[in-house]
């Protein structure tokens, strides 16, 4: 994203991007990428735990998760 620009007359946003695309929105949300690296769990205990251990952000597909019981814990949930 190159520039925002209000335009006050149509109470929009302009979002005007290096290819020149313009795009015009009631709501602007700017995702700067503060959350981008997950988390490493920290929970005591977890490294004794024996199942699996994985982030959202990182999710193991290879896991078969039919007939456990699943807990997901953050604020992201």
């Amino acid at each position: 994203m190159e520039r925002v620009c209000g335009v006050v007359d149509t109470a929009s946003e302009r979002l005007i991007t290096q290819r020149e695309y313009v795009h015009m929105s009631q709501i602007l949300f700017c995702a700067a990428g503060q959350l981008i690296e997950p988390r490493p769990c920290d929970i005591p205990g977890a490294d004794t735990f024996n199942g699996n251990i994985f982030h959202s952000a990182r999710w193991n597909h290879t896991v078969n998760l039919e007939g456990k019981k699943v807990v997901v814990i953050g604020n992201g949930c």
